[in-house]
């Protein structure tokens, strides 16, 4: 328990400039759009002109903005940059930091297992996102009930559930990139979890994606699909599957990994 929380307190000062920068994007976008809908000017006809390609390539969808929940689709497009690249970055450096500021000796003398060290790391991640999700989840429920008319926000939790699952599957891959290729893992991570948005942008533009859908969890989890009520449950489960198989080879790199002490 003290190395997770330990963990968690090393991860206060990421934690407190992801939220607010993320707090920051949904405030402004929420309050952008309200105060053109004050000037009676619909969003809809303001977008109505501009190509489809391009409508796909800035993360429009046919859901309609003049809903809170609407508003959030389009936000969310945004959200997930910053959200997955966080999670690529934080899982990559799970392991690696112990080398970068020489704690690495300290930590693995412990008369504690590597795989214990492994899960309770992982954990400290998990408190991590979800610290970072539960406040933009709060940001996003004052911004509903203050920027539209809106009093029900419920809504929200399916979006964010989904959200959460993403950035566990984004922190694995991230993770097992630490564990492998250290040297360079929060740069391979970060353009993974960028990688990923912009495979997303490129399956919507294609008018029969077919089978590549399926490689893009964010095509098959998108905020238009949630608003529609298309989740793909057994898509879901294997995605949760996947993360824990991830894991679970991650870990594998871990215990036979050379760490590099002092």
């Amino acid at each position: 328990m003290n190395l997770i929380l330990k963990e968690v307190k090393s991860n206060v000062k990421s934690i407190f400039f992801w939220s607010l920068g993320l707090s920051v994007l949904i405030m402004g976008t929420f309050s952008k759009m309200a105060a053109i809908g004050d000037q009676n000017i619909s969003i809809e006809e303001l977008l109505a002109g501009f190509p489809p390609v391009l409508m796909k390539v800035f993360g429009f969808s046919d859901v309609p903005f003049d809903s809170g929940e609407g508003l959030f689709v389009l936000t969310l497009n945004y959200l997930l940059i910053g959200l997955l690249i966080h999670a690529a970055m934080l899982g990559a450096r799970t392991m690696t930091k112990e080398e970068e500021d020489n704690t690495a000796e300290f930590l693995f003398l412990k008369p504690i297992s590597r795989t214990s060290i492994f899960v309770k790391k992982i954990i400290s991640n998990f408190i991590v996102l979800f610290i970072i999700d539960i406040t933009l989840f709060f940001v996003t429920a004052a911004s509903v009930l203050g920027f539209t008319n809106e009093t029900n926000v419920m809504y929200l939790i399916k979006y964010f559930i989904i959200m959460y699952i993403l950035q566990l599957f984004v922190l694995a891959i991230g993770n097992l990139l630490g564990n492998t290729v250290s040297n360079k893992a929060g740069l391979f991570s970060a353009l993974f979890g960028l990688i990923l948005y912009l495979f997303n942008i490129v399956i919507a533009l294609l008018e029969e994606p077919g089978i590549f859908e399926f490689l893009s969890p964010l095509s098959i989890l998108s905020g238009e699909n949630i608003y529609n009520g298309d989740i793909n449950y057994l898509y879901l489960n294997g995605l949760f599957l996947m993360i824990i198989i991830i894991f679970m080879v991650s870990c594998n790199f871990m215990k036979k990994k050379d760490i590099k002490m002092i």
